[in-house]
């Protein structure tokens, strides 16, 4: 019973935690934990740091820390979540967001930290689906102004156009009576033909 109270007095109540319910809490977390000692050595390993790290376990424990990303190695220790590159042996490596916290006993002694690995490729696939979204629809915008700016003079060219082919009608009834004016007969079909064709070709709205 002394030697008890000596523990907890000297090391805090975290050694009569049962080992099984803290490796239960650390095998059911998704994200990466690693405990690591005062000499940044990995000492545990969940299963998602495991399958993040593209390692077995028995390569894993015992590394240093800094060993697992690419240089600069992580700030650790900041209040806020730094991002890194977690290198992997067979495959390529994967940014991920690192996090970590000291471990102390009760007299203020360093145990070590405890530092937690978040996969950021679906939030990077996320990030790429929305500016790919938002590039499209800014296509789309500029493509729909386009079109208007495009419409609008055509739109004016077929109002005058019904015009002009209104006065186009009634001066060649004036000319049909001029026989010995063959050019002229030749000049007024020629002149249908292309009052239509320009017609047609004005029809053809931009979509």
């Amino acid at each position: 019973g002394g030697i008890g109270v000596w523990l907890v007095h000297r090391y805090g109540h975290s050694v009569l935690i049962p080992g099984s319910l803290a490796d239960e809490i650390l095998w059911a977390l998704p994200d990466g934990v690693a405990l690591v000692d005062a000499h940044g050595r990995i000492r545990r390993a969940n299963p998602a740091l495991l399958r993040l790290a593209a390692r077995p376990r028995e390569e894993l424990e015992g590394l240093r820390l800094e060993t697992l990303f690419e240089a600069p190695t992580p700030a650790l220790g900041a209040p806020l979540e730094v991002t890194a590159r977690l290198l992997r042996p067979l495959a390529a490596s994967i940014r991920v967001g690192v996090g970590a916290s000291t471990l102390h006993d009760r007299r203020g002694n360093e145990l070590g930290r405890v530092v937690v690995l978040r996969d950021l490729r679906e939030v990077d696939s996320m990030r790429e689906r929305l500016v790919t979204a938002a590039r499209m629809a800014a296509v789309g915008e500029l493509a729909a102004g386009i079109a208007h700016e495009i419409n609008n003079p055509i739109a004016f060219v077929r109002s005058n156009l019904s015009q002009l082919r209104g006065h186009w009608k009634t001066l060649r009834s004036e000319l049909e009576g001029v026989e010995e004016k063959r050019a002229l007969r030749d000049l007024v079909t020629d002149g249908d033909a292309l009052i239509e064709l320009i017609a047609a070709g004005v029809s053809r709205r931009v979509p």
